[in-house]
């Protein structure tokens, strides 16, 4: 696992969640861009060993969660990590909410539900991408992250609730 693997990777879920407004591909996205920061933070031989839950990892106990609370938004990491509370939010909600739409089969997230979710990967893909890796968002996924609302009013998601 590379840091350009992951991106690859990243690119083809980002891609696929908005197409299909599906909140799984929402959850890989997190997942894909964590990843990608602890490979980059910690090098790619200590990121992968912690990614793996390897038992000589500096960091042990790898999950979404706890990327996000304790390796990613930690005072050992980046300044830029560190102090970014609006981005660390970002990252919590999506978590939380995907962790309903993936894995609670008996609550269903309606339309709102998914567009808020859609918003705040909106906000965690703009600083990614930009202010973290100081790249240019592809072309395709800016188009996507433009016509967020278009797509949930141009595919008419009925409420389940």
């Amino acid at each position: 696992m590379t840091i350009e693997s992951k991106k690859n990777e990243l690119n083809a879920y980002i891609l696929k969640a908005y197409e299909d407004n599906d909140i799984n591909n929402v959850r890989k996205t997190l997942e894909a861009i964590c990843k990608i920061i602890i490979l980059n933070e910690f090098g790619e031989s200590e990121g992968l060993k912690i990614i793996l839950d390897k038992s000589d990892a500096k960091i042990r106990g790898y999950s979404l969660e706890s990327a996000i609370e304790s390796i990613i938004f930690n005072n050992n990491s980046t300044p830029a990590l560190v102090n970014n509370n609006k981005i660390r939010n970002n990252f919590k909600f999506i978590q939380a909410q995907s962790n309903v739409g993936s894995h609670d089969d008996y609550v269903k997230l309606n339309s709102s539900d998914k567009l808020i979710i859609f918003i705040h990967l909106n906000t965690v893909l703009e600083w990614f991408y930009s202010q973290y890796l100081g790249e240019e968002i592809d072309s395709l996924i800016q188009v996507s992250i433009k016509n967020i609302h278009k797509n949930f009013e141009i595919h008419n998601i009925k409420d389940n609730n």
